[in-house]
């Protein structure tokens, strides 16, 4: 096992982030599950996270040009988006609370994320700027660059320190941004490791140590609770996603990996129309029960792939 182990079981990783996400909305909204929440909780979005810096280096591998690069970022994500949250603030905002043409606009344009704290599809407000960012990201942390390590020290530290400093100068508006603001560490980490994994690289003495290091801080952060939960979470996602490969290079099971290859092919149309229909029960006080969610679930997985292959097909006209 090396680092190019973890592109080799992309798919299947992106699969068991989405699958624990949904999981642990299903506890956040049923109650329950407090082993999950304290030692799993919401590192399934880091593991996406990383996993999309990882994806963006191997893009840039393979086309270098700036505006192919923006392109296909838009063409992957816009058209999903703006259907799926079109639709839903059609209807949330004109319809079910009958709001202006504004705040239709300020929740799709992702105003009220950073003005009111609306976090329905946060996810995707992050991702768009880190798009936009990340052209500085590939050619400062490439091997090309003598200087990759340093930027990549100085980039964690200005993030981590951009964290605090929003946190001690607003603390109200820290909290409307916190779950995009703490990610940052994780998509730079996921940055700076995507040319190791794009270069298959051997893990070195000093990254063991820090997996190491991740697994021990996070079994003292579940039992206990101490620590700040980001910086754990930074720390604990690589060890976490070698520890799933493990398993599924253990128990060899091709059926396993097809179901989690499934959900992570269609995990971004899977996400967005999962925080729908959750919002939706939200809406019609509708009671969560283990059967409805799960049920749900598989049907929005369903929905998923119509999504995609229809926008596929609208693509390539």
């Amino acid at each position: 096992m090396n680092w190019g182990t973890i592109s080799k079981y992309r798919n299947e990783l992106f699969g068991v982030a989405i699958i624990s996400i949904i999981t642990l909305h299903y506890f956040e909204d049923v109650g329950g599950g407090k082993l999950y929440l304290s030692f799993i909780g919401a590192i399934g979005v880091d593991i996406f996270i990383f996993l999309s810096g990882m994806g963006l280096c191997f893009s840039m591998k393979k086309n270098s040009n700036i505006k192919d690069f923006y392109i296909r970022r838009i063409r992957r994500i816009l058209p999903t988006y703006l259907l799926v949250a079109g639709l839903f603030y059609i209807y949330q905002d004109l319809i079910y609370e009958k709001q202006s043409i504004f705040k239709f606009l300020s929740d799709l344009l992702f105003i009220t994320l950073f003005s009111e704290g609306n976090i329905t599809f946060w996810f995707i407000g992050f991702i768009i700027l880190m798009y936009i960012m990340y052209p500085l990201f590939f050619n400062t942390l490439s091997f090309n660059n003598k200087y990759r390590n340093i930027y990549f020290v100085g980039y964690m530290m200005l993030s981590i320190a951009f964290i605090i400093l929003v946190k001690m100068v607003d603390v109200d508006f820290y909290n409307k941004i916190i779950l995009l603001i703490t990610r940052l560490p994780i998509f730079i980490l996921g940055c700076y490791f995507g040319e190791k994994i794009y270069k298959e690289l051997n893990f070195s003495l000093i990254e063991v140590v820090i997996i190491v290091v991740g697994v021990i801080l996070e079994i003292y952060h579940g039992l206990t609770g101490i620590g700040p939960e980001f910086f754990i979470r930074l720390l604990f996602s690589i060890p976490l996603m070698l520890g799933i490969i493990y398993i599924l290079k253990l128990i060899k099971s091709e059926k396993v990996n097809n179901i989690l290859r499934i959900f992570g092919k269609y995990s971004l149309e899977l996400y967005m129309l999962h925080i729908v229909y959750r919002m939706l029960l939200i809406d019609f006080h509708i009671r969560t029960t283990f059967l409805l969610y799960w049920s749900l679930a598989f049907i929005v997985l369903i929905l998923s792939i119509l999504v995609q292959k229809s926008l596929g097909v609208i693509r390539r006209r």
